[in-house]
């Protein structure tokens, strides 16, 4: 099975670490956190995402981190950039406020980016955003962006099987490779 590198949002690590909650979001939450020490996948962390965790830490969360540590299934990295998807996106969006979201998860498609492409978050408004726009950024197009709360996304099956980078789950899903012709 193929071990894959994959970014994950602080929003999971908080939800999944709600004490004593039995709720639908805490226990999927938890239940994609042990697929994925189960699996065998990495997690890919950055100084800001390591950051961002930290300051949603829970016991649960601490314990998980320290456990993927020891199994050592951390990828650190250290983004120079986004590929210009920054730059891109201020000139193809027009709300401010929009812009403000994407820009405050930015961090989560750097990683993203020079890891495995591969993204997981609870945040179906940022995802939206980046969905609206990723057609026209190549960079963005085939991220993978998967949900654990959402029952669509299955997310669960999908880590169980290797976390593949499958169209219908990218970003910009219609986004096709143009081939070149040869000419005779």
């Amino acid at each position: 099975m193929n071990r894959r590198r994959i970014v994950i949002d602080a929003d999971i690590l908080r939800s999944a670490g709600l004490a004593r909650s039995d709720s639908e979001t805490a226990v999927a939450c938890r239940s994609f956190l042990e697929c994925v020490k189960e699996s065998r996948h990495y997690v890919t962390l950055s100084p800001e995402i390591l950051a961002e965790w930290r300051r949603h830490t829970s016991v649960y969360a601490a314990t998980w981190l320290v456990e993927m540590r020891s199994r050592r299934r951390i990828h650190f990295v250290e983004p120079e950039g986004d590929g210009g998807c920054r730059v891109q996106l201020e000139e193809l969006v027009a709300d401010e406020y929009q812009m403000h979201r994407m820009d405050k998860d930015m961090h989560l498609v750097e990683a993203a980016l020079i890891s495995d492409r591969l993204i997981a978050s609870r945040d179906e408004s940022v995802r939206s955003d980046f969905r609206m726009f990723a057609c026209d950024i190549r960079a963005l197009s085939t991220l993978t962006w998967v949900n654990p709360c959402v029952p669509e996304d299955e997310a669960m099956d999908w880590l169980k099987a290797g976390a593949p980078s499958e169209r219908h789950r990218f970003l910009c899903p219609r986004r096709v490779r143009r081939r070149r012709r040869r000419r005779r």
